[in-house]
């Protein structure tokens, strides 16, 4: 899916596909569905579940495509707003996303020629430490996936200047988080942003931070209590001397 669109459509009229699949059946293409749209690259292998999930692949991706075209009208509608403000400023805007696009082609470029990309030691020690924090069923099943999940790492690293050990103890962290662990099902996950714009590490680190910050609140305020539990005992066992 495309990088901050966090919504889909499911439409009503798909139950009509499921009514010949067993429980099973339905399970695995529900499990397909999901890890679709969170950018997985799942494989069916199964060919009826090949065919029903065909028509709803392409309901998903036009929906897609019309999302796209929306959310380019309104960038460009935003960018008529701000050069009528100020033109100095657009024409800056305007640099950053050619330069923008310039980075995409290249990236597109990288993505084609992964097959002689030698990532580094770190990279994929790093690649090889957070797959243990992953369970099974979610570690990449083709090589295209794996190399998205060291490209992920490589940039966080290269690009947003991460040191390798702190990008595993986001991963770490926020996987053994309650809530976040469950939205938080591939590497390269780190690397899109929400609705607000914000990189999910910069999101999760923040998490995490208020996470540490809470528990030392609550471990203070104990230590507090047990502090004023003490000074109350010995008043008490004082009293009883006198």
């Amino acid at each position: 899916m495309a990088e901050g669109k966090n919504k889909i459509v499911v439409y009503r009229d798909w139950l009509n596909n499921f009514e010949d699949l067993t429980d099973e059946e339905l399970g695995k293409l529900m499990r397909h569905f999901f890890e679709y749209v969170n950018d997985l690259d799942p494989v069916l292998d199964d060919r009826l579940l090949k065919l029903v999930w065909k028509p709803i692949e392409t309901t998903l991706k036009r929906d897609l495509k019309r999302w796209e075209d929306k959310s380019e009208k309104n960038r460009a509608s935003a960018l008529m707003r701000w050069d009528k403000k100020n033109a100095n400023a657009s024409e800056r805007i305007k640099r950053n996303a050619k330069n923008a696009d310039s980075d995409s082609d290249s990236d597109s470029d990288s993505d084609n020629d992964k097959d002689n990309i030698k990532y580094s030691q770190n990279v994929l020690q790093t690649f090889d430490d957070c797959l243990k924090l992953f369970d099974n069923h979610l570690h990449p099943k083709t090589k295209k996936q794996s190399d998205n999940w060291k490209d992920t790492i490589d940039k966080l690293n290269r690009i947003e200047k991460i040191p390798f050990e702190n990008i595993l103890d986001i991963v770490r962290k926020t996987r053994e988080d309650p809530f976040w662990s469950k939205n938080f099902l591939s590497l390269t996950k780190l690397r899109k942003k929400d609705s607000d714009g914000v990189l999910y590490v910069v999101k999760f680190n923040e998490q995490i931070k208020s996470n540490a910050k809470n528990k030392r609140t609550n471990s203070s305020k104990q230590a507090v209590s047990d502090e004023r539990l003490a000074e109350i005992y010995s008043k008490v066992f004082a009293d009883k001397k006198e």
